[in-house]
């Protein structure tokens, strides 16, 4: 299973959110994942996405399986190559 950044966390700034997600390589599929009970609410989600760089995009579930099934596949495929 993937790690899933902000899934133990509490307390996190938006800064420190941001600066985690805008860390990863372009391309990587990361699920996030922020609840009210770990201290998010709309306001800070709405920050967060205005402070993402543009090579990050959040999408949301349909969209986000998608493209970790098509990661999948093009892991198998250069497994395979291999």
């Amino acid at each position: 299973m993937p790690h899933i950044p902000f899934s133990n966390a509490t307390g996190l700034t938006v800064d420190q959110m941001a600066a985690q997600l805008n860390g990863y390589k372009p391309g990587r599929i990361v699920p996030i994942y922020l609840t009210s009970d770990g201290g998010a609410n709309l306001t800070i989600i709405y920050e967060l996405v205005r402070k993402l760089e543009e090579h990050v995009t959040i999408v949301g579930t349909e969209t986000g399986a998608l493209a970790l099934q098509a990661a999948a596949a093009a892991a198998a495929d250069a497994d395979a190559a291999r």
